[in-house]
Order: C-alpha cells, then sequence, then structure tokens
C-alpha cells in the first residue's frame, strides 16, 4: 500500500502477489481488497473484480471489501451492479452503519430520494452520533430541493457533537447552503465554527 500511494505501482503489485503466495496473506482479506483497490485506481476493472472476489471468498461478510467494490462500481456508472453489491454488504453486516451510508447516497444520486431517506434514517438508528451519515443525508436534502429538511439534519448532525472533526464537515456544508441561499451573516458564523473545530 505505502509503494502505491508514493506511485511505485509495479513494486505494489509484485509486493501484492509475494502476500498472497504465502498461506496467510492468502486468506487476507484485507491483502485482496488493497489489491483490487490498486487495480481499479489503475483502471483494471476485469482485475479488481477478479481481486475483489478472491477477498470475498476468503471472507464472505468483508464490510470494506463490499464497500469499496460497491463505490468503485458506481463511480464507474454501474449503478445496478453497486446497489447490488452495497444491498449485498448491508445485508451480510446489518449494523455497519457506512455501508447503509453508501446505499443511502447512492439511492439519493439516482433520484430514489424516497427510499434515500429510510436508509439514512436507518443509519442514525444504528448509530446516532455517526456525523457523516447525518451529513450525507443532509446534502441529499439539499439537493433534492428540501432546504429547510437539510438545515435540519445538518443542526442535528452537528449536536451529536460539536467539537468533534466530522462537525467541522457538516458546519462548513451547512456555511455553503447558507451562503447560496444569500444568509451570508449564518454562513460566516457556520465557517468559523468549522474552522474553530
Amino acid at each position: 500500500v505505502m509503494a502505491f500511494e508514493r506511485g511505485r505501482t509495479t513494486e505494489a503489485r509484485e509486493h501484492f502477489k509475494q502476500g498472497v503466495r504465502t498461506a496467510a496473506g492468502a486468506q487476507s482479506a484485507a491483502i485482496w481488497q488493497s489489491w483490487g483497490i490498486l487495480e481499479a485506481q489503475v483502471g483494471d476493472e476485469e482485475q479488481a473484480r477478479k481481486l475483489f472476489q478472491k477477498g470475498l471468498v476468503v471472507c464472505p461478510k468483508s464490510k470494506y471489501i463490499w464497500l469499496a467494490w460497491g463505490v468503485w462500481e458506481a463511480k464507474l456508472g454501474y449503478i445496478e451492479r453497486a446497489r447490488e453489491l452495497l444491498s449485498k454488504g448491508c445485508k451480510l453486516n446489518p449494523m455497519d452503519t457506512y455501508l447503509l451510508q453508501a446505499l443511502a447516497k447512492l439511492e439519493a444520486e439516482s433520484g430514489n430520494i424516497g427510499l434515500a431517506r429510510k436508509l439514512f434514517e436507518q443509519g442514525t438508528v444504528l448509530d446516532s452520533r455517526h456525523q457523516p451519515n447525518w451529513n450525507a443525508w443532509a446534502l441529499a436534502e439539499w439537493r433534492a430541493g428540501e432546504i429547510d429538511r437539510a438545515r435540519n439534519l445538518f443542526q442535528r448532525g452537528v449536536w451529536v457533537d460539536p467539537k468533534k472533526k466530522d462537525a467541522a464537515k457538516l458546519f462548513h456544508a451547512w456555511g455553503v447552503l447558507e451562503e447560496r441561499e444569500g444568509n451570508i451573516s449564518l454562513a460566516r458564523q457556520l465557517y468559523k465554527c468549522a474552522v474553530k473545530v
């Protein structure tokens, strides 16, 4: 992973190959996932899918593989495939808010705001302190034209823990909303709160 992050793709690929040749490495979902992400980022779709699949053979419930694979497929525009992957990941990991949030975002971006709302709400029930879910939900409502609902969600997300780093993202996004709505004074205060956090 460090080699890949430094732009040494060939070296990183060799490390992954060496890793999966060992008994422990072949059974490591993390290696298969990381290698799959590498291939996905360099554009080898077929190889990335094969590697994600191998990781799921080793660990069928790996929330990290389901999430990485589903989000990647969505970025490529394969929405139905992404929906299937994220939905299956959610079924196998019903307590994982990150998978649920990713599925909710996918549904919102696909225009299924009603379903997205149910999924976002389910995420807040699972973990009411998960501020990225509040932020994603508020942004989805804003994009759907529900400004007051978005404001309410930003506020609820901030109240979870106003001093947590994730609150800065909520304050910032809320500030952008208010700025675009012409509430410059409020936007300025929200930006200040983001900087303070």
